[in-house]
């Protein structure tokens, strides 16, 4: 990549999104994260610089001036709920930053140390929710363990009702094991049953995939498409996993085809575009996955003191 490709890249777009851990603990012992374990939290002052340096950078090109959001990631962000979450939202709040900017937050959580009180906070000061969880009883407690093999959805299963009244349309994030591919469709009803609106799912891509693991997924996939289908066209409130349903609207589109896909791909996550991750020392990473390394890989781009480093950004788009 040359430079002048380079400075036409960042000439059009301005990073407007981060995601800060705020603590890379963890009240779970889940066998799948992507996360190195350590105990590392970030200071007050730190996530403020962090919130200064996204809203000069979101701000940085004046025609592409766009809303600053940062979203409270871990490790489990509301292990530091009362040390950095509420003085950071509030500190936006009294300085009149968050007005002036329309900087949004959000948060990534296990779910296990929500309260009512908490979820009043939240919801009073706006701060939008995705919930990691993985399914119901079996599947949560074998994919998302407490300390020495406890259970979890034994702590946030009677939270849910409590959840979903504060936020319906949380979004339900469950993460695929091959050796549970099997239950996606019954996992799938357990948050349809529960009340939730919005559900999404990834597998665990780290893992080893059978072919017919593979082809079981595919078919159980194909069970949620037939339901959110009959949903629909009934009438009833369909649990939406947007993407699904995005390729389910196609086939109402004579014009479109499955294959349709974008090819601004350096726009998307993980290269430092339009979102970045944020770790506890301020080190910026292309992609979140990266805020608790200790050691620096090529996901490394700069910190929020100094800025996004030109060299380091080129050779992550490279």
């Amino acid at each position: 990549m040359t430079d002048a490709e380079y400075q036409e890249i960042r000439a059009h777009n301005v990073i407007h999104n981060a995601v800060v851990n705020v603590t890379d603990d963890c009240n779970l012992r889940c066998p799948y994260c992507f996360t190195e374990s350590n105990k590392r939290v970030i200071e007050l002052s730190t996530m403020k610089a962090a919130i200064r340096f996204l809203i000069k950078e979101s701000s940085r090109i004046p025609d592409l001036s766009a809303k600053p959001s940062i979203c409270f990631f871990g490790g489990e962000p509301m292990m530091q709920f009362d040390h950095i979450i509420v003085p950071t939202v509030e500190w936006t709040e009294e300085t009149g930053l968050r007005e002036q900017y329309g900087l949004s937050f959000s948060m990534t959580t296990n779910g296990t140390l929500l309260t009512e009180r908490r979820l009043q906070w939240l919801s009073k000061h706006n701060i939008h929710i995705l919930l990691s969880i993985d399914g119901d009883k079996e599947t949560q407690d074998s994919q998302r363990p407490g300390p020495n093999n406890s259970s979890s959805f034994d702590i946030l299963g009677p939270k849910l009702p409590t959840l979903l009244k504060y936020f319906p349309d949380v979004i339900f994030r469950s993460t695929l094991e091959p050796y549970n591919v099997t239950r996606i469709y019954e996992n799938y009803q357990f948050a349809k049953g529960i009340g939730f609106s919005h559900y999404f799912i990834t597998p665990n891509s780290f893992a080893e995939w059978s072919t017919e693991q593979i082809k079981t997924a595919l078919k159980q996939l194909s069970f949620i498409a037939a339901s959110m289908y009959q949903d629909i066209k009934n009438g009833s409130q369909p649990l939406i996993w947007d993407e699904l349903l995005k390729f389910i609207s196609l086939c109402f589109h004579a014009n479109k085809t499955s294959t349709e896909t974008s090819t601004d791909t350096l726009k998307n996550c993980g290269t430092g575009i339009k979102s970045v991750g944020i770790a506890t020392n301020g080190d910026i990473n292309g992609c979140q996955e990266h805020n608790t390394y200790l050691e620096h890989d090529i996901f490394y781009i700069g910190n929020i003191y100094d800025g996004v480093d030109v060299e380091r950004h080129k050779n992550l788009l490279e």
